[in-house]
């Protein structure tokens, strides 16, 4: 009994304790209030309660980083072979050197961006295994792994690579003709990018900001500075390109808004039950007590009846 006392007062402490400081939200949870939130970033305001939320993200974000990084390493390894297989890597398979200077860097983009990923993944399994690192550094670690995703997405373009050489795109001819060229690849690199890590990834929206905002400032810079392939639409681009990010943002915002009230409902029944489950330990306790000084005070008035002398014989 002492032990089954102890451990439901441990446990009521424990979860009292991360939740202490977090009453008189808007999420309504049962007679423990709700939980205080920033308004913006929808972060808990009681940093034991954040650190709780993020450890029951915790195994899900590991695995979805898994899924990332290889998702990424695939679609590498598909686009480097399929380089191999059209291309080739002599010089005498191109029509001129400053084609075959761009196939090549546009090969060793491709082949770091593989074992960036690779490296990311022994990296993140030598991270689970440990808890010296926070959660808010792994988190941070995936952001900027997502946003070098996307920069290496778009700097593998032809198009843009060879303007960023500083070459002209007239290198590039097919029978004679300059190659028509467009920022398809370029937008729905961007694109995956955004949706990999609004809806694939458990990351907190706060952190996925400068994912979003360097997105569309990333296609500015390359369509306004660098010189977009379809000038006249480069405008029109970014506005549906912001269009989207702030789309996914607003949805990204709502569901960790839900996730968050969940969770803190949770919390809540967790904790009415620890205190129900020790109050009921208390009363059976002193129930116990109860009935046992009851005998010991039966028991006694038993030895003292006993101990009276007969008299009995005396009378006769």
């Amino acid at each position: 009994l002492k032990r089954s006392q102890a451990r439901c007062q441990h446990g009521v402490m424990r979860t009292m304790s991360c939740l202490r400081g977090c009453k008189g939200s808007k999420v309504d949870v049962p007679s423990q209030g709700a939980h205080e939130t920033y308004q913006c970033s929808l972060r808990f305001k009681s940093s034991l309660a954040e650190v709780g939320f993020l450890k029951a993200r915790e195994d899900s974000l590991i695995r979805s980083s898994y899924l990332m990084s290889t998702i990424i390493a695939v679609l590498a390894t598909l686009q480097g072979l399929l380089l191999m297989s059209t291309r080739g890597f002599t010089p005498s398979s191109f029509e001129n050197e400053s084609q075959y200077i761009v196939t090549r860097l546009q090969f060793l983009l491709l082949l770091s961006l593989v074992i960036a990923n690779v490296f990311f993944v022994v990296l993140m399994r030598l991270l689970a295994r440990t808890q010296r690192v926070s959660l808010h550094i792994k988190e941070g670690m995936i952001s900027f792994v997502l946003i070098l995703a996307c920069i290496a997405g778009i700097c593998t373009d032809r198009y843009y690579l060879t303007k960023i050489s500083g070459l002209p795109p007239t290198i590039w001819q097919v029978d004679g003709q300059p190659e028509h060229f467009s920022d398809t690849r370029v937008l729905l690199a961007i694109d995956a990018s955004i949706t990999v890590a609004h809806l694939l990834m458990p990351i907190r929206w706060c952190m996925l900001l400068s994912q979003e905002v360097s997105s569309v400032l990333l296609y500015g810079v390359l369509a306004f500075i660098f010189g977009s392939p379809e000038q006249a639409l480069a405008p029109f681009n970014v506005v549906l390109l912001t269009t989207l990010v702030v789309a996914s943002a607003l949805g990204k915002r709502a569901a960790e808004r839900s996730e968050r009230q969940g969770f803190a409902r949770l919390a809540s029944e967790r904790i009415l039950r620890a205190e129900a489950e020790f109050e009921l330990s208390q009363l059976g306790q002193s129930g116990m007590l109860g009935e046992e000084s009851q005998a010991r005070s039966l028991h006694s008035d038993a030895d003292a009846s006993s101990a009276i002398p007969s008299t009995a014989p005396t009378e006769q």
